[in-house]
């Protein structure tokens, strides 16, 4: 079974990827284009986040901590995970 991205999650919220480019001002082809890198620009993450409700944390999972370092702890928030040997010794 096909689990859902949160980019599909948040075009489903309203109405269709095509909706969502609509609302956002950019072309349909912009939002397949997040789909299908699996990665939607940091500055767009907000402004999905408002008209869909789909949490930016969920739109960048792998570096949301990064570019919202005050989302870190809020209810909901995925735990940040530990750092890696080599980046220990980087700090």
């Amino acid at each position: 079974m096909h689990s859902q991205s949160a980019i599909e999650r948040a075009g489903d919220a309203v109405g269709g990827a095509s909706k969502l480019a609509e609302l956002l001002g950019v072309s349909a082809q912009v939002v397949s284009n997040w789909k299908s890198r699996g990665a939607v620009p940091f500055d767009r993450c907000v402004g999905i986040e408002r008209l869909t409700g789909v949490r930016r944390w969920d739109l960048r999972p792998d570096d949301w901590m990064l570019m919202w370092p005050e989302l870190i702890g809020a209810e909901g928030a995925p735990p940040i995970p530990e750092p890696t040997e080599p980046e220990k010794a980087r700090v």
